[in-house]
């Protein structure tokens, strides 16, 4: 059975900003995730003195991406500096899926990004 694929896009001048707490460990970002939104798994995780969070372990790509969502890069300069420090094919529909992913779990918020393609959009 094939599978469908979902395009996303994203406005080229939007502008990703971090929102959760992060380190960097011999150049690849570590983000930390709640495991829990809900008052009683994070009750749970107190009570059983368990840690509340997860790391997430991002590749070079994804690390890079990562930092440059600052608020302060569009997700076109990304894009273009993927296209000039990586090799790699599908650069703008993996940086489009990664986006969306992060901030559909609220890891970073964008300008604006919606399912609809536009003149100002990549996919």
């Amino acid at each position: 059975m094939p599978k469908h694929k979902v395009v996303y896009s994203i406005k080229k001048a939007a502008l990703p900003l971090r929102k959760a707490e992060w380190s960097n460990q011999d150049d690849y970002v570590r983000i930390k995730v709640p495991k829990f939104q809900g008052k009683i798994g994070k009750l749970l995780c107190r009570l059983l003195r368990r840690d509340p969070h997860i790391f997430l372990n991002l590749d070079h790509l994804g690390s890079c991406v990562w930092k440059h969502c600052d608020g302060h890069h569009s997700v076109e300069h990304i894009l273009t500096n993927l296209q000039n420090n990586f090799a790699e094919e599908h650069l703008e529909e993996r940086l489009v899926q990664f986006l969306y992913d992060l901030e559909k779990n609220n890891l970073i918020s964008l300008e604006s990004s919606e399912k609809v393609m536009e003149d100002d959009s990549i996919t």
